[in-house]
C-alpha cells in the first residue's frame, strides 16, 4: 500500500494510474476491488481492435475483438479471445490462452501456459510460465512466480468477501460478486 494515499482501500493506495488508460475504470471508487466487477463492461467501452504489433504464424486471435499495441508481440500457440486489449512493448508468449475481458498494460509479459479471463495487468508487470489468473487486479511492476492461480470462487458459491486485519480490528467488505480472484498491489 502506498503510504501517500488518504484512503486505504481506495485505488490510489494500491495502484500508479497517472499514464494508465486505465484510470477511469477507478474514478469515483471507494475500494480498488469495486473495479472487478467493472472491468468486463469497461473494456467493452474503450477497446479499438487494431494489430498494430507483430503476431507470429500459429497464434489464434478473436476476429475484430483484440487490440494489439505497437511493439508487442504474440507468439506462436497462443490464443486470445476478446475483448481484450494489450498495451505497448508487451510480449504474450507462446502457449498463452487469454479467454477475453483481459486488459495487460505496456512492457508487460504473460508467459507460456498462462491463462487469463477478466484480469487487468497494469504496466511493468510479469505473469510468466504456468500460471492461471482470473477475476483480479495486478498492479504497476509486479513479478508473479511461476505456477501461481488465483481462486476465483468460494467452494460454497456464496459471495467473496473482503477480509482485512487492521491493527487489532478485523474488516469485512462484501463485494457483490460469486466470482473474486486477488488485488496485488504496485511493486509486489
Amino acid at each position: 500500500m502506498r503510504p501517500d494515499s488518504a484512503n486505504p482501500y481506495g485505488p490510489e493506495a494500491y495502484f500508479t494510474l497517472s499514464n494508465s488508460p486505465a484510470k477511469p475504470l477507478f474514478e469515483n471508487l471507494d475500494h480498488v476491488w469495486e473495479a472487478v466487477a467493472l472491468l468486463p463492461a469497461f473494456i467493452e467501452q474503450i477497446i479499438q481492435p487494431e494489430i498494430q504489433g507483430q503476431v507470429e504464424d500459429g497464434v489464434w486471435l478473436e476476429p475484430g475483438a483484440v487490440q494489439l499495441s505497437e511493439g508487442s508481440r504474440i507468439l506462436r500457440g497462443a490464443i486470445v479471445h476478446g475483448p481484450t486489449i494489450i498495451g505497448r512493448n508487451t510480449v504474450i508468449r507462446s502457449g498463452a490462452y487469454i479467454r477475453g475481458h483481459v486488459m495487460v498494460g505496456d512492457d508487460c509479459m504473460i508467459g507460456h501456459g498462462t491463462e487469463l479471463r477478466q484480469l487487468l495487468v497494469l504496466n511493468g508487470s510479469n505473469i510468466p510460465h504456468l500460471n492461471c489468473f482470473f477475476t483480479s487486479l495486478v498492479g504497476n511492476r509486479v513479478k508473479i512466480g511461476g505456477a501461481t492461480h488465483t481462486a476465483n470462487r468460494l467452494l460454497s458459491g456464496k459471495e467473496v468477501e473482503i477480509r482485512i486485519k487492521n491493527g487489532g480490528e478485523r474488516l469485512s467488505f462484501p463485494t457483490g460478486q460469486t466470482r473474486f480472484g486477488t488485488v496485488i498491489g504496485a511493486s509486489s
